[in-house]
């Protein structure tokens, strides 16, 4: 028996996430998977960086990226095709004192259905516009830091420093930890607004002190029962095939070790052939040398009483 709760799971129609680690924390793959996730839709991708020696500064394999050094103006920006993603690798400090990009992440964004990724290693890096930025962000996107005061404090400012201190010790054997905010509306509503996993078919969330999976209604339907109070237990067609799956794993694991046996009786019998082989062997080398010994003494005897003596 187990207790369940349903909720409404949305994420809103447009995505300005602030992604916040230390270098090699892997904000670049994160922002990768998320995109590929399709939690929302876009065609183009910008992606702006702060090297303008290079063409194109990662390899990931979209057919629409257009790669651009520096910040782009306010012409720019009017002329990007709304479904949009703007991406801007390491140049949190160059946007925060923008007033194009301020404008973008409070009015430009949504008017335009253009998404937005800003991707730093610094979380409170000062700038003009930097706390409209980071306010204007629905998502943030905690990785490991060097100052790992830094995540603690985000949590205070947001008052999710129980979610975010759970988060922290589910993390702590992780490669890349990374703890995802849901900043919007609903996630207000629902109660639901750290993820450690977002990208998994099971989605874990943290909710004051304690850790939850996410699981489609369908899928919950096709496992459990519901008995009312917030409390399901699971099907007896689901118990069925779980007790099958384990008399068949056992019933393999039997056969198994059959066949280990009977092959370690095949082995036992051949190194028993083998011995008494070896044992034969030994027996026939002995009685040749034995013979061969005989036969000379007996031609050292003939040769002896054939000779005169005085």
């Amino acid at each position: 028996m187990i207790r369940y709760r349903e909720v409404d799971l949305k994420f809103s129609d447009i995505w300005r996430v602030f992604i916040s680690g230390s270098s090699s924390a892997g904000k670049t793959y994160f922002a990768n998977q998320l995109l590929k996730l399709g939690l929302f839709q876009f065609d183009t991708i910008y992606y702006f960086h702060p090297d303008f020696h290079e063409n194109q500064p990662i390899d990931w394999e979209y057919k629409n990226i257009v790669f651009v050094p520096g910040l782009p103006s306010l012409d720019d920006l009017l002329a990007i095709a709304p479904n949009s993603c703007l991406i801007f690798d390491d140049l949190y400090e160059e946007c925060s004192n923008d007033k194009n990009i301020d404008y973008l992440y409070r009015v430009l964004s949504t008017k335009r259905q253009l998404h937005c990724m800003i991707m730093t290693q610094r979380y409170y890096s000062q700038g003009k516009f930097s706390l409209n930025i980071r306010n204007s962000s629905n998502y943030h996107v905690l990785m490991r830091n060097a100052d790992e005061n830094t995540n603690l404090r985000v949590a205070h400012t947001m008052k999710l420093k129980p979610e975010i201190e759970k988060a922290n010790e589910l993390n702590e054997n992780k490669m890349y930890p990374y703890i995802f905010i849901d900043c919007n509306n609903f996630s207000r509503l629902s109660g639901i607004k750290v993820f450690i996993d977002i990208f998994g078919k099971v989605k874990k969330v943290i909710m004051k002190n304690d850790a939850y999976a996410l699981i489609l209604l369908r899928e919950f339907d096709s496992e459990f029962t519901k008995l009312g109070g917030n409390l399901a237990i699971r099907n007896e067609t689901s118990n069925k095939q779980r007790n099958r799956d384990d008399c068949l794993e056992a019933k393999t694991s039997e056969e198994k070790s059959g066949e280990s046996r009977e092959t370690n009786s095949d082995s036992t019998s051949n190194d028993s052939t083998n011995s008494s082989a070896a044992r034969s062997a030994s027996r026939t080398a002995r009685n040749q040398k034995r013979d061969q010994f005989e036969r000379s003494i007996r031609k050292i005897i003939h040769r002896y009483k054939k000779r005169s003596f005085l």
